[in-house]
């Protein structure tokens, strides 16, 4: 049962690799339950044996692509990490000692398996495992992207992944709603239009309709609006393309 357990780890640590694109350097969170993994409650059951495998086989995985162990300790250390000291420079080191029943026997092992180990209150990893229910997404960075890996168990334990993203900023947009302009009486629909900031004065351009406009805030509200001025006054420089 061990051996199958250690390969469905290799194969999950090996697939999140390739799937989250990771590259040298950068740090896997991994929370392990080894109650959940042997069929208990997680919490219940902690298996010091078990934990040691496991992290051995995913320490040597991910040692082998140059990424870092984070491992997670239970609530009773309030889900500090334990991870090597040169992946975390300068962070705040927790002086504590992780136990099997005070902190879980995967961050034991791993804080035993490793050549410098510290803990670290929280980290901002860059994909994770989450082996039993442990809930790891507090120590990733935004955004959490979950990854579809082939097995959903280890052992008994049920098996997620994620990665991050990072957040894909829109082009600039602006969006207004028409309103009855008094001195023309039209109505003006503005959606979607593209804005183009100049660092002089709050001008832009618009160059759907060739033509310029400056910003004015409203009054009472945070929404800039759009008033378009004439051709040739566009002040400071050129009125059109």
């Amino acid at each position: 049962m061990l051996e199958d357990i250690c390969r469905q780890a290799e194969q999950a640590a090996e697939e999140l690799i390739e799937k989250a694109k990771l590259h040298p350097g950068q740090i896997v969170v991994i929370g392990c339950s080894t109650s959940e993994i042997c069929g208990s409650r997680i919490g219940s059951d902690s298996r010091p044996e078990v934990a040691e495998q496991v992290f051995a086989v995913l320490h040597r995985v991910l040692m082998a692509h140059g990424l870092y162990l984070a491992a997670q300790c239970c609530e009773h250390l309030n889900r500090a990490i334990i991870i090597e000291r040169e992946a975390v420079p300068g962070a705040d080191i927790v002086n504590v000692v992780p136990q099997p029943k005070a902190g879980g026997s995967f961050a034991t092992a791993a804080y035993h398996a490793f050549r410098d180990p510290v803990a670290v209150e929280s980290i901002r990893a860059d994909a994770g495992l989450d082996i039993g229910g442990t809930l790891i997404g507090m120590h990733l960075k935004q955004v959490a992207v979950p990854v579809r890996l082939q097995l959903d168990h280890i052992g008994s334990a049920i098996l997620l992944a994620a990665r991050s993203s990072s957040a894909v900023s829109a082009p600039s947009t602006i969006r207004t709603c028409c309103k009855k302009e008094k001195n023309q009486g039209l109505f003006r629909e503005l959606w979607n239009r593209p804005v183009f900031m100049s660092p002089a004065g709050g001008h832009g351009y618009d160059n759907r309709y060739a033509r310029p406009f400056r910003f004015q805030w409203q009054r009472n509200t945070r929404r800039p609006s759009l008033r378009p001025r004439p051709s040739g006054c566009f002040r400071g420089g050129r009125s059109g393309p």
